[in-house]
Formats: structure tokens, C-alpha cells, sequence
């Protein structure tokens, strides 16, 4: 068995060759980009109903002029027909807010922005609707 792919291997080395180096370039030429077949984002990743993934949803659906690169957003989200300025839906997000800054706040937390702390601020971190705030 062995001995007849040496001999054909001997005998058409040549058309072998160019066939070879025929298919190396078709393969470079037809080939896609690695970053057409590849990705960098692990939210990718995450199913659709993900809870990160439906946050970050919300952020670029509310509030698409803003950018988080390197920070955490907590995203709020008022239903059954309230909003997030109702009195128990802003004094939640204060609970989490306050918590935020407190001692027993995680790790690693340099500054905290949110309507109820910054309350300059809360035209840019609550909807136009009032649906939906971030912190």
C-alpha cells in the first residue's frame, strides 16, 4: 500500500508540487479575515435574556450619547406602569446608592454617580421617559 503512494508520490512529483502550493493560495485567497470569524466581546457570548446583557441593552437603547469604558453601570428599570422618580423606586435606588459608597461596598469602587447622590447629575443618568436610571 505504502509502496504505490511512494511510487505515485515519485512519479507525478511535480504536478504534486503545483498542486500544492495551488491550494496553499487558495486557501490564503478564499480564506475570511480572523476578525470576521472572531470576537473580543465576551458579551457575545452571554445568551439574550442575560441580566448583564438586557442591562446593557437598556443603557444604549436609553441613553445611546453614553459611553462606560472601564466602569460598571447598574442599570434601573421601572415597570408596572411607575417610574423611576416614584417615591419606592427612588428610594431604592438611593439604598443601593448609599450602599455603594459605604463600608461594606465592594472592593475597588472609586466614585459612585447617581440621581439621588448627585442630583445635578440626574438629567443624564435618568431617561427622557423615566423608565429606566443608571448608576
Amino acid at each position: 500500500m505504502f509502496s504505490t503512494i511512494g511510487r505515485f508520490a515519485d512519479r507525478y512529483r511535480i504536478p504534486l508540487l503545483f498542486g500544492w502550493i495551488i491550494v496553499a493560495i487558495a486557501v490564503t485567497v478564499l480564506a475570511p479575515n480572523l476578525e470576521e470569524v472572531t470576537s473580543n466581546d465576551q458579551s457575545n457570548f452571554l445568551p439574550d435574556d442575560a441580566s448583564s446583557t438586557v442591562g446593557s441593552q437598556l443603557v444604549n437603547e436609553h441613553f445611546p450619547q453614553q459611553a462606560s469604558d472601564g466602569s460598571i453601570v447598574v442599570v434601573f428599570e421601572a415597570t408596572d406602569g411607575t417610574t423611576v422618580t416614584d417615591e419606592t423606586n427612588t428610594a431604592f435606588i438611593g439604598q443601593v446608592s448609599n450602599w455603594l459608597v459605604s463600608e461594606n461596598a465592594p472592593e475597588h469602587i472609586a466614585s459612585v454617580t447617581s440621581p439621588t447622590l448627585n442630583p445635578e447629575a440626574a438629567g443624564g443618568l435618568i431617561s427622557a421617559d423615566q423608565q429606566v436610571a443608571m448608576v
